[in-house]
């Protein structure tokens, strides 16, 4: 089975909006349960995907989350699996299919695992990204920015969008190379290798 590309990212981008939308009420009262008088209550959104399980979900990082030694480590947040199959099976489902269907195309092959699983949370960062996702998420009182093709500093400051691989083959947050890619593209008309 070959990975489309295009194709997981506008899953994940279907999943993430359709979910966002479901919760929406419940986005909020987290957010509000854990504001406080100079920040929002939520500083964070990591679309945790784990292939070989398969597990998709959205953990949300409070502002009682946002300490240095669990800032990248959603199993220890307060929103941990916040929107998960659990509570929203109908719209993670396409993702999560697809992303069980590549992970078990390639299963007996550990190399080819590594490389799908790399597609797969590149195709999630950049889903995670889109505008449309950050707008979502303001209406549910997060202050999330619109990430396009600027270097992210200060957005990520007061709301970070976060993918990583817990196998750690690459020990960076995917939505920070989404980031820079975009930004190589915008100035130098291509994404650098």
């Amino acid at each position: 089975m070959q990975f489309d590309y295009d194709y997981c990212r506008s899953l994940f981008y279907r999943s993430l909006n359709d979910a966002i939308s479901e919760r929406s009420d419940e986005i909020r009262s987290l957010e509000a349960k854990y504001r406080t008088s100079w920040c929002s209550g939520l500083g964070g959104l990591s679309l945790d995907v784990l292939p070989w399980w398969p597990m998709v979900t959205l953990s949300f990082r409070t502002a009682e989350d946002d300490k240095r030694e669990i800032r990248y480590s959603p199993a220890d947040w307060k929103g941990y699996q916040f929107i998960s199959e659990v509570n929203a099976e109908k719209a993670i489902a396409p993702a999560l299919d697809y992303v069980d269907r590549m992970y078990k195309s390639v299963s007996d092959d550990p190399a080819r695992c590594q490389e799908i699983n790399h597609l797969i949370y590149l195709a999630a960062a950049d889903a995670l990204l889109d505008p449309s996702v950050a707008k979502l998420l303001q209406s549910c009182n997060a202050k999330a920015s619109v990430i396009e093709n600027q270097l992210p500093y200060r957005e990520f400051a007061w709301f970070e969008y976060i993918v990583v691989d817990v196998d750690k083959v690459f020990n960076l947050n995917y939505c920070q190379l989404i980031c820079a890619n975009r930004v190589s593209q915008r100035l130098v008309g291509r994404v650098i290798v």
